[in-house]
């Protein structure tokens, strides 16, 4: 048989596996919810028009976190016996298990506030708990890519900040997707294209082939509940759902930037800084919406902790008179585009092509300025002359 067939039987055979499993419990999910009342009811906030199943993260979850245990427990084989890399690399049981922790109890967390309203310390606590997690457990940010150098230059970072770092960066990313997750399919497409981006980010990179297939987990497990989720929402991914998919994207991030840290092998360790920031560069539509939304919150004096429906997809789907599948496309044209300019970055920047980096940050910075004019245009449509 082949070897590039070979190659890419393990993350075909995973995939199809997380779709099957997440679109199976994701159905399974919708009749639990109606009978535990886990329902998102209608309020002044809302965009939906009826109360709608919220526990759609238990597929994503249950496909995601047995199928990267398996994938642990037979990586050596996978390895040896399929793909035939030599020499077979251990599985690193540390940076995963961490992050199958962390993801374990954000899905906890989320649904008890999911079936609940728990006190705001302690669903800041567990949050706080989650990001420490998965540095402690040795995914901590150890290099970074100096974008603009001539050179792919890596610098390397103390290990305090490169803690404090992750930290930030686990809690930031659980929080931005549970705040964008507003729509039908927003966070389910976002869970996909993420997992498309660690699998093709890590395809040619050696000894990465762990973090292919977890790409491709991730992948089918998110497709599996957007069958239930778009363009009629059975059931919404909930808190049980967002949440563990931002942990799940963050702490990826970082097994790129562990694996090869250090790498004697200097064209890889430059590749997998490339593929780390290719990870920012794929999330910054939703960090962008984010960090935009609670600037703006702060200038006019309101509180930044209140519910509202001020980010831009919201504004726009407003202003678009509810219309879902407008703002969605909106939202997914700009994920595209920043997927797009993530690939260029990650497969094609070579040494010696700082001006070609800065050609594609300008590229992601004119799609994000185009996500923010569009809103305000559809707004400014929508006004009474």
């Amino acid at each position: 048989m082949p070897s590039i067939v070979l190659y890419v039987l393990p993350p075909a055979l995973f995939f199809a596996a997380a779709w099957a499993i997440s679109n199976f419990l994701t159905d399974r999910s919708i009749a639990l919810a109606n009978r535990r009342g886990l329902l998102a009811q209608v309020n002044e906030r809302s965009s939906h028009r009826v109360p709608t199943p919220r526990a759609g993260g238990i597929g994503l979850f249950g496909a995601f976190v047995p199928l990267t245990l398996l994938l642990g427990f037979l990586y050596v084989v996978i390895q040896e016996k399929i793909v035939r890399l030599s020499p077979a690399e251990p599985f690193d049981w540390a940076g995963y298990g961490g992050m199958l922790a962390a993801v374990a109890l954000a899905f906890a967390l989320g649904l008890w506030d999911d079936r609940g309203d728990p006190p705001a310390l302690a669903k800041l606590a567990g949050q706080l708990l989650i990001a420490a997690i998965v540095p402690l457990s040795g995914l901590y940010l150890r290099q970074i890519q100096i974008p603009f150098a001539g050179e792919v230059g890596l610098l390397e970072v103390p290990k305090i900040l490169g803690i404090a770092a992750a930290f930030v960066w686990v809690l930031v990313m659980m929080n931005v997707v549970n705040f964008m997750d507003g729509i039908n399919g927003l966070a389910g497409n976002f869970g996909w294209l993420a997992g498309l981006g660690i699998l093709v980010f890590a395809f040619n990179l050696p000894f990465a082939y762990d973090l292919v297939v977890l790409g491709a987990i991730l992948c089918g497990a998110s497709l599996g509940f957007l069958r239930w989720n778009v363009p009629e929402a059975k059931t919404f991914l909930g808190d049980c759902g967002s949440q563990p998919l931002g942990a799940m994207v963050a702490a990826a991030a970082l097994l790129f930037n562990k694996q090869w840290s250090g790498s004697v092998y200097p064209q890889s360790g430059q590749q997998i800084q490339l593929s780390f920031l290719a990870l920012l560069i794929l999330a910054s539509p939703l960090i962008f919406d984010v960090a935009f939304t609670l600037v703006k919150r702060l200038a006019s004096g309101k509180n930044v902790l209140q519910a509202h429906r001020e980010h831009l997809y919201q504004r726009y789907l407003i202003a678009r008179g509810e219309r879902h599948e407008e703002a969605l496309a909106l939202v997914l044209s700009t994920l595209y585009g920043a997927g797009i300019c993530a690939l260029i970055w990650a497969r094609f920047s070579e040494p010696h092509q700082g001006a070609f980096r800065v050609l594609v940050l300008f590229a992601l910075s004119i799609t994000l300025w185009l996500y923010w004019f569009r809103t305000v245009k559809a707004e400014r449509q929508a006004r009474p002359i």
